[in-house]
């Protein structure tokens, strides 16, 4: 009887310092307890589709395909080189290309200087290029389809010392980064495309810094 109230005994205080397994009260105190079994075979086997998933994310996300016309842009350049990229624009031997796509036509060259909002409107709609008069600012998107991050070409100085390289059609010859676009930013700024670093930027319209005016219009046919 005294033999088996230390066993008890020895239960209870095993069990209340946590050293006890759950089934304690199935399991024999004489009995030496048994190691348990490792399983490296399962362990691996978790690690290789752990992996295998990863692989399979990654090719996943990488084969994603382009929703921005950058991004098309620059895909067309490395599938089929500066070539297919120049032979969007149609070059109309007056200081003006056509966009074989969009039917626009733009001036290759920006006005030369810096210059506000205000200016670069007006600078369009006076200009007379090409036989025609009725030249406007682009909007913001249609500045944007002119980016092509895989090519690059300078296009001036930035305070006078540093050379920009900027990312263009190959048609066009920017003198800053920065030309100006008709479309206003939702305050009293107005959206500029900077084709160094392929953003848009919104400045107030007496801000000259950089600015350009590139002028577009849209084409008799079309």
């Amino acid at each position: 009887m005294r033999h088996q109230h230390c066993i008890f005994t020895l239960l209870v205080t095993a069990f209340a310092l946590g050293v006890m397994p759950t089934n304690a009260h199935t399991a024999n105190p004489m009995t030496k307890p048994k190691q348990k079994r490792s399983e490296p075979k399962r362990e691996t086997s978790l690690v290789n589709f752990t992996a295998k998933a990863l692989t399979v994310s990654i090719e996943l996300e990488a084969a994603s395909p382009a929703s921005n016309p950058t991004s098309e842009a620059k895909l067309l350049f490395q599938a089929d080189g500066a070539g297919k990229l120049e032979s969007r624009f149609a070059a109309n031997g007056d200081g003006t290309a056509t966009d074989i796509d969009t039917k626009l036509i733009w001036t290759v060259r920006d006005n030369g200087s810096d210059i506000n909002w205000v200016d670069s409107r007006q600078y369009c709609t006076e200009l007379n290029l090409g036989g025609h008069a009725d030249w406007r600012l682009p909007t913001i998107e249609e500045l944007e389809q002119l980016y092509v991050e895989g090519l690059s070409s300078d296009c001036g100085r930035w305070h006078e010392y540093e050379i920009m390289t900027c990312h263009i059609y190959p048609s066009f010859e920017l003198t800053s980064c920065c030309p100006w676009s008709s479309t206003n930013d939702g305050s009293s700024s107005l959206w500029n495309f900077n084709f160094r670093y392929g953003k848009r930027y919104a400045r107030p319209v007496i801000f000259s810094h950089g600015r350009r005016a590139l002028c577009v219009r849209r084409s008799s046919g079309s």
